[in-house]
């Protein structure tokens, strides 16, 4: 399966269990793209105790995930060395949309 994942929090939990859904579905052979819009841009910068998120996403990266950011959100925050991952413009979203078997928002 293909699952795209949008994340539009930086809420370290929501974060948390976004990133938790799609190492599992790496995990289980399924292929997972996620993008960053809105508040989503900041997971990088999540510090949080509770939710050990750097560490999901290392592990996302290191088994093939893919993740883009919104390339809009990314310059509205004034963020210029952003280097999570690729930044994209909302047609790479619409394609993530329409490709994917499911699609899942947090």
């Amino acid at each position: 399966m293909r699952m795209g994942i949008i994340i539009y929090s930086s809420e370290p939990e929501i974060v948390w269990n976004a990133m938790r859904l799609a190492n599992c579905a790496l995990m289980n052979k399924d292929s997972v793209e996620i993008f960053l819009l809105g508040k989503g841009v900041d997971i990088n910068a999540i510090d949080s105790k509770a939710f050990n998120i750097p560490e999901l996403i290392s592990a996302f990266k290191s088994q093939g995930g893919k993740m883009m950011a919104c390339s809009a959100c990314v310059q509205g925050r004034n963020l210029p060395d952003y280097d999570l991952c690729v930044t994209s413009k909302g047609m790479e979203c619409y394609q993530l949309i329409l490709e994917c078997d499911k699609v899942l928002t947090f």
